[in-house]
């Protein structure tokens, strides 16, 4: 290769979005992936008539004016995926009573069923909705209410929830997270961005995803050592390639 080249191992995302941005910046690339499709651990595949996928829950910054909605956009993610809005955050049941709540993205819904739920934890309640309230509009860089949200409630999720007096309604939120230990403006984030419709699911799954990005590889024409975008190629049997930048973008045992 001669004048700006760059070789890059692994065509999982990390790898394809180094490659397109590579190209946009005028490098030209070689990709070697050992497998027979592209995404890495970003992907999805048949078992009895089941989609298993693999990687995305959800993706964050599904709206204009986002960070990350700039990112899907210039790596081909939004002219190829429809994204959904993520509705439903998580549900509880209390298979004993009968008691359920579901963690939606309407707060005022959510705030209702709550206070329902547990009328005697009213004002905790309200600390906690309006903690996600106060997260919502957030684009990348904190505002200064924010800034002091995160002073202010600089405690974990099971150290709020200890403030909660309804037996159930404390079980459900310090299991909002699979780590209780983790900050409580963490579930503010999510919840508030949830209500700004800032956090949706890719319609077919992580590998339409994954695609959606090889796509966007192969119109920049990204180049694999055969002239294809993506072909099976094991880095140590594929001849020698000079480049002025390498990038290993693979787990350690590949």
């Amino acid at each position: 290769m001669s004048g700006k080249s760059m070789v890059i191992i692994g065509a999982g995302l990390g790898g394809l979005a180094t490659g397109c941005y590579a190209r946009m910046n005028g490098y030209r690339t070689r990709i070697f992936e050992q497998h027979t499709a592209p995404g890495g651990v970003c992907t999805a595949w048949q078992r009895q008539g089941y989609t298993i996928d693999g990687d995305i829950e959800w993706l964050m910054g599904c709206q204009p004016g986002s960070r990350y909605y700039h990112l899907y956009q210039e790596l081909g993610v939004i002219k190829d995926c429809r994204l959904l809005p993520l509705n439903e955050f998580c549900s509880f049941l209390d298979e004993k009573t009968g008691r359920s709540m579901a963690v939606t993205s309407d707060l005022d819904r959510l705030a209702a069923g709550m206070k329902a739920m547990a009328p005697i934890d009213g004002g905790a309640i309200e600390e906690f909705i309006n903690g996600c309230r106060t997260m919502q509009g957030f684009t990348g860089v904190p505002q200064p209410e924010m800034v002091e949200l995160f002073k202010k409630y600089n405690i974990s999720i099971a150290e709020f929830a200890r403030r909660i007096e309804d037996p159930f309604l404390r079980w459900s939120i310090s299991n909002m997270n699979e780590l209780p230990e983790t900050p409580v403006t963490v579930l503010f984030f999510i919840l508030g961005g949830m209500a700004d419709r800032q956090y949706g699911l890719v319609e077919g799954g992580s590998l339409n995803f994954s695609l959606a990005v090889a796509r966007r590889y192969q119109d920049l024409q990204g180049r694999s050592p055969t002239g294809r975008t993506l072909q099976r190629s094991w880095w140590k049997t594929t001849g020698r390639w000079a480049s002025d930048w390498l990038t290993a973008t693979s787990t350690g045992q590949t």
